[in-house]
C-alpha cells in the first residue's frame, strides 16, 4: 500500500474532525428528518449479526433509509476510517475532500441524491459521506483477488463468481473501540429507476462488488500504474451505476470503463449468458477479454477454459507497460524489490498462480460451496508451494474484510465477514438468496 501522490493541500477542518473523533452520536436536524418517514419503504433486519438493509424508492430515499437505519454504525465507522487514514496512511479528511471536489463534476445526479439522502438520514454533513466514495484515491492495495467460472469448469454449467476484499482489519473507532467489520452491511436495493441489486460493505463505506437482478456481477482490484488522472468518476460510483443500469455484460463494461481515473482490474460476468470478462483500465487505456483471448495466455500467465481471474497486476502488455518493467512479474528484478517496499509484482504473480491452481484442482466439479472453498484455500496457503513459501518466509498475513461467492443467476450467495482479530477466511460462512431478500417484507 502506498499513498497516492495527488499533491493536495492539507487544511484541517477542525470543527468536523472534532465532531467525528470526539463527540458521541450527534443528530443534525434537517427538514428531511421532519418530513420523511423511513418506515414507509426502507427497513433493516439482522441476520447472523449482519445488518441487511432493504432500500426502496428514489435514490434520495434509498440513501436516506440507509443513513437513518444505521446512523450509529455509520458514525462509528466514519470516525474509524478518518482516524486510521490520517494516523497510519497520512491522508487527511481534507485530502479526500479536495479529491471529491475534483471528481464531483463527473458524478451523476442519482449518486449525488443518494449521498445527500444518506447524509440527511444520518444527520451528518454532505461532505462527510461524499468523501467515502473517494477513499480508494488515498491508498494502493496489492492483495485482492477474484474469479468467475462457468460451463465445462463447473458442476452444473452455471456461472459462479467470487471475490476476496483484502483490506485492513485493524480500523477502529477511537471513541467506542469498535472495528469497522463489527458493523457489516448487506445492501438489498430496489430503486424506482433501474434494476435491483445487492452488494456487501461495512457501515460508512461504499461498494466494491455485487450483482443485480439480471445476474450481472462485478468486482474490482487496484492495479497501480503511471497512467492516471484525478479528473474522472470515482471507481465506487462506476460500480454502483453498473449494477443498477446493466442488463448484460457489454453494458456493464461500458459503464465501468467510462471516465476512468486510476488503475483497476475488474471482473464482469453475466450469469444468464454464462460468460465472464476480465477488464483492465487506466486513465487512457482499456482492455477487456474472454478466457480465450490471446492476452489471457501471455506468459507466464495462462488461460483456464471458461474461467477469468485476476489479482492486482495487469496482464495485457499495453497496460502492463505503464506498470512494470520487465513485463514478467516473476523476474528476478521484481523479486529483489520485495524487501524495498516497491510494488510487489512478484507477490501478485504468485497470488494469481495459487488462485489459478485452486481453480484447476476442482475444475469440472465447481459449485457454490467449492467456489468459496477455492477462495478460502488460497488464504489458508493451499495449492502452490511458492505462495506458501513466500507467505511463511516473509511472515505475510493476508487480512480480508469480506469474502463472498455467488451464483448470480439463482441469487444464491455465501459470504463471510472479518471479526475483530480474525480475517474473513477464518470466520463463519453464511448463506443468503438475493431474490428471497428482495421479495421479503418486514415483520408486522
Amino acid at each position: 500500500m502506498e499513498k497516492l501522490d495527488f499533491n493536495l493541500k492539507r487544511k484541517i477542518l477542525g470543527i468536523f474532525i472534532c465532531t467525528l473523533l470526539i463527540a458521541p452520536i450527534i443528530s443534525f436536524s434537517t427538514q428531511a428528518n421532519e418530513l420523511y418517514d423511513p418506515s414507509k419503504k426502507g427497513w433493516l433486519e439482522k441476520i447472523y449479526g449482519i445488518n441487511v438493509l432493504h432500500l426502496n424508492g428514489s435514490f434520495y430515499e434509498m440513501g436516506y433509509q440507509q443513513g437513518y437505519l444505521i446512523k450509529t454504525e455509520i458514525l462509528e465507522n466514519l470516525r474509524a476510517f478518518n482516524y486510521y487514514y490520517e494516523k497510519n496512511i497520512g491522508v487527511t479528511y481534507d485530502d479526500f475532500l479536495e479529491l471529491w471536489n475534483q471528481q464531483k463534476p463527473f458524478v451523476s445526479q442519482n449518486l449525488i441524491d443518494f449521498i445527500q439522502g444518506t447524509a440527511d438520514g444520518a444527520g451528518l454533513p454532505f461532505d462527510s459521506i461524499a468523501i467515502t466514495w473517494v477513499y480508494d484515491g488515498g491508498i494502493y492495495m496489492h492483495h485482492c483477488c477474484g474469479f468467475a467460472t462457468w460451463g465445462s469448469a463447473t458442476k452444473n454449467n452455471e456461472l459462479f463468481f467470487a471475490r476476496s476484499l483484502d483490506w485492513y482489519i485493524d480500523i477502529q473507532d477511537p471513541v467506542t473501540g469498535k472495528y469497522v467489520q463489527e458493523n457489516p452491511v448487506l445492501i438489498i436495493a430496489n430503486p424506482d429507476y433501474g434494476y435491483s441489486f445487492m452488494y456487501s460493505t461495512v457501515a460508512g463505506y461504499v461498494i466494491e462488488d455485487g450483482f443485480n437482478e439480471n445476474a450481472i456481477a462485478v468486482s474490482n482490484m487496484w492495479s497501480k500504474n503511471r497512467d492516471q488522472t484525478l479528473n474522472g468518476t470515482p471507481m465506487g460510483i462506476r460500480l454502483f451505476e453498473t449494477l443498477y443500469k446493466s442488463s448484460n455484460a457489454e453494458e456493464a463494461i461500458d459503464h465501468i470503463t467510462s471516465n476512468e481515473t486510476f488503475g483497476y482490474n475488474f471482473l464482469v460476468s453475466d450469469g444468464n449468458a454464462s460468460q465472464g470478462y476480465a477488464v483492465e483500465t487506466t486513465a487512457n487505456n482499456t482492455y477487456y477479454g474472454k478466457w480465450d483471448d490471446s492476452t489471457e495466455s501471455t506468459k507466464p500467465f495462462w488461460k483456464i477454459n471458461n474461467t477469468v481471474r485476476r489479482t492486482n497486476c495487469f496482464i495485457n502488455t499495453t497496460l502492463a507497460s505503464y506498470q512494470r518493467n520487465p513485463y514478467n512479474p516473476k523476474s528476478i528484478m521484481h523479486i529483489f524489490k520485495l524487501k524495498e517496499g516497491k510494488p510487489v509484482w512478484f507477490f501478485t504473480w504468485i497470488h494469481y498462480k495459487a488462485l489459478s491452481k485452486g481453480i484447476e484442482k476442482f475444475f469440472g466439479n465447481i459449485d457454490l460451496n467449492k467456489t468459496i472453498e477455492i477462495l478460502r484455500g488460497v488464504y489458508t496457503l493451499h495449492y502452490d508451494w511458492t505462495w506458501i513459501f513466500y507467505n511463511k518466509l516473509w511472515g505475510v498475513t493476508l487480512n480480508t474484510l469480506w469474502q463472498w461467492a455467488a451464483c448470480p443467476k439463482t441469487g444464491d450467495f455465501l459470504i463471510s465477514y472479518a471479526n475483530p482479530g480474525k480475517s474473513a477466511w477464518e470466520c463463519p460462512i453464511y448463506y443468503f438468496n438475493f431474490f428471497s431478500l428482495l421479495n421479503s417484507s418486514p415483520l408486522p
